[in-house]
């Protein structure tokens, strides 16, 4: 019956005068014939375009579901392709009736599929149906918003399932970040992007890695390529205890400006090796390291005005900076490759590119160039080695400059 009545609006829909329509009708069933013993392309277009009202007729039964009807009609006609590839005139049922379901499948499974911001499961998308639903009859029924237990026990599930569909609903469209906040009587325009973005904390070292790639780039393939054997050897923990106290007083001894630095680097080292403070050692490596953050940064941040930031010192001091950076990286890929030819070929370049303070994204790149040239050549631990000692050479250069400006 529905294909029926879905044929009998079929031919009222069609634009084209009734006696046209009444012989193309007639003529169909001889066209199906001829395209069963053909399969010719041209006899399965005429097909498609014969029944192209059919498929704009279902397809607006869904134009008020979020989806341009346009797009609806494309899929439906994918549906009425099947139905015209897979009928068989010789059953004697109606092309009409055959050809509806399928196309109604096609459409049903687009909404299915590409309705949902996010892919749900279908047992949630239809929980979350009605749900909805019957929120709808409680609201009704008991003249006041229904609880979760209310709406769990009208769809005869749990009260857990009954909040998962509930919060299903909400992912069937996700809301704009350009959406006005503000109500009808404020003037303020507040989108949503307002309050949830944030600056994106990973582009500066994407810059770095960048700049670390383009800078190793420029070695040559044979010199990329250069295998580093490592072997891993056991490290005493008395060795372990003994390299920070030993680096905190070579450094206070050649630069004592440098000692607080250098010692609450080496400080951390110490806490994590000892053993013993096991709970100072995870605090000062997790809450401790997190509340300092936060409070350096809103020290900054709230002494950083336009008059004292915003001023060409400040500039140079950027450029400087990034200038710094880069010379740094050229000059230890630069030394790497002497080093390569002072060791006869053993010394892989991309090293020296490791030998900055960003700590420890540098050495990662290096491995990662590395693996590119050849994925068996494992140079991370070489890599971090000197990712260390370019750490504490940055430090140390920091009492350098500290040192010199107090004397000026």
């Amino acid at each position: 019956m529905r294909g029926q009545r879905a044929a009998r609006a079929q031919d009222s829909a069609q634009d084209e005068p009734r006696p046209k329509a009444r012989a193309r009708d007639a003529a169909t069933p001889e066209l199906f014939a001829q395209f069963e013993r053909t399969r010719d392309p041209q006899l399965r277009e005429q097909l498609i375009l014969a029944h192209m009202n059919l498929v704009r007729y279902l397809a607006r039964k869904f134009a008020n579901r979020g989806e341009p009807l346009e797009d609806l009609i494309q899929v439906g006609m994918i549906g009425l392709i099947n139905a015209i590839d897979r009928y068989d005139p010789s059953r004697g049922i109606r092309f009409a009736t055959y050809a509806t379901p399928t196309i109604l499948g096609e459409i049903r499974r687009y909404f299915r599929d590409r309705g949902w911001a996010v892919k749900v499961p279908r047992r949630l998308q239809e929980l979350s149906l009605s749900a909805n639903k019957a929120v709808d009859e409680l609201t009704q029924e008991l003249d006041r918003a229904p609880t979760v237990a209310e709406i769990a026990q009208r769809l005869n599930v749990t009260e857990e399932e009954a909040l998962e569909a509930l919060e299903t609903g909400e992912l069937y469209e996700l809301p704009s970040l350009d959406r006005d906040l503000g109500g009808d009587s404020d003037d303020s325009h507040t989108v949503l992007a307002d309050y949830i973005g944030e600056a994106d904390a990973e582009m500066e070292r994407f810059e770095r890695r960048a700049r670390l790639s383009q800078a190793m780039s420029y070695l040559p393939e044979r010199e990329r390529k250069i295998k580093m054997p490592y072997t891993s050897r056991p490290v005493s923990k008395t060795t372990r205890i003994l390299f920070p106290i030993a680096v905190t007083l070579v450094a206070g001894l050649l630069v004592p400006l440098a000692t607080p630095l250098i010692g609450m680097l080496m400080f951390g080292n110490l806490l994590r090796e000892a053993g013993v403070v096991e709970r100072l050692s995870k605090a000062a490596q997790n809450e401790l390291a997190n509340v300092v953050t936060l409070f350096l940064g809103l020290a900054v941040g709230s002494t950083m005005t336009a008059a004292t930031f915003l001023t060409w010192q400040t500039l140079g001091i950027i450029v400087m900076g990034l200038l710094a950076f880069a010379l740094d990286t050229a000059g230890g890929v630069l030394f790497g490759k002497l080093m390569c030819v002072l060791s006869g070929g053993k010394f892989n370049p991309l090293i020296g590119a490791s030998g900055i303070s960003a700590f420890p994204m540098s050495a990662r790149v290096v491995q990662k160039v590395g693996q590119e040239e050849d994925f068996s050549n494992f140079l991370l631990m070489h890599a971090m080695g000197a990712n260390t000692a370019g750490q504490i050479g940055s430090v140390m250069a920091g009492g350098v400059v500290l040192a010199l400006l107090a004397g000026a």
